[in-house]
């Protein structure tokens, strides 16, 4: 759960939401770091997460503190627990089948963050919810593409297995024709996310619509990279940097003008 392909916080956030934002983030890049960094066993990983959600649940009823602040302990706690949920499997999940069950963990690994954003914001229309989770889980998706090398040195596969089977059991291990296809595949799925998200614009407002018009642009523009690199991402791993600024405002201008 990476930050290198959108903003956190930018000065783009009205100054009384950045502070719950960075709790936000904060406390779900500490849940993901004790889920999958370190040497901890993944008993100790369990146990550590485990007693972060009862210290969350202590907050909730006003009887301890954390990373979070009390702009965020008005937030939605369900979203927080679903975020450990997710953070709780990659102890002991490392492969997932189909679609729908990688679909499942962007569910609670990345949508309650846009969920909380929006409810920051006070935004809260279904159709709104929706199309959050549309970009949240592109986002995902968008990193756990870029990262396939990465992960896969971890013993991760985020590919969906039926992806490599209808592939004649394409090895991840290294670069290939047959794993560009499916990275090819995968990224135009995730990209059409995008586009179905993007609409969510159109319900927000000022610097915080200007916000999520970069994180958009931030992961749409990952995926051309994807492509530019031919998927080889052993040889070269997409990433974001001040020399792509100009092209990421020149998509997030069209993006709010699309869906003003």
């Amino acid at each position: 759960m990476h930050a290198e392909n959108f903003p956190v916080a930018s000065f783009l956030l009205p100054r009384a939401q950045r502070a719950a934002v960075i709790a936000i983030y904060q406390f779900a890049r500490y849940a993901d770091d004790v889920a999958d960094e370190g040497e901890a066993l993944p008993d100790a990983r369990l146990q550590a997460l485990h007693e972060l959600e009862q210290n969350l649940h202590a907050v909730y009823a006003g009887t301890a503190s954390s990373l979070l602040t009390p702009h965020t302990q008005r937030l939605p706690k369900h979203l927080f627990i679903d975020l450990l949920s997710a953070f709780k499997q990659d102890v002991h999940k490392h492969h997932y089948a189909d679609w729908p069950e990688l679909l499942d963990y962007c569910a609670r690994s990345a949508n309650p963050i846009g969920r909380l954003m929006l409810a920051l914001f006070n935004v809260n229309a279904p159709e709104a919810l929706q199309q959050s989770d549309a970009i949240c889980t592109a986002l995902q998706l968008s990193n756990f593409w870029q990262d396939v090398a990465i992960d896969q040195h971890k013993g991760r596969v985020y590919l969906p297995q039926s992806l490599l089977t209808d592939l004649h059991d394409v090895n991840t291990d290294h670069y290939s024709p047959e794993i560009a296809c499916v990275l090819a595949q995968a990224s135009d799925n995730t990209w059409q996310m995008f586009v179905q998200g993007a609409p969510l614009l159109r319900q927000l407002r000022g610097r915080f619509k200007w916000e999520i018009a970069y994180t958009i642009a931030g992961g749409m523009l990952i995926l051309k990279k994807l492509k530019t690199v031919h998927y080889n991402v052993w040889k070269h791993r997409p990433v974001l940097s001040k020399a792509d600024l100009p092209a990421l405002t020149c998509m997030a201008v069209k993006l709010i003008f699309k869906h003003r």
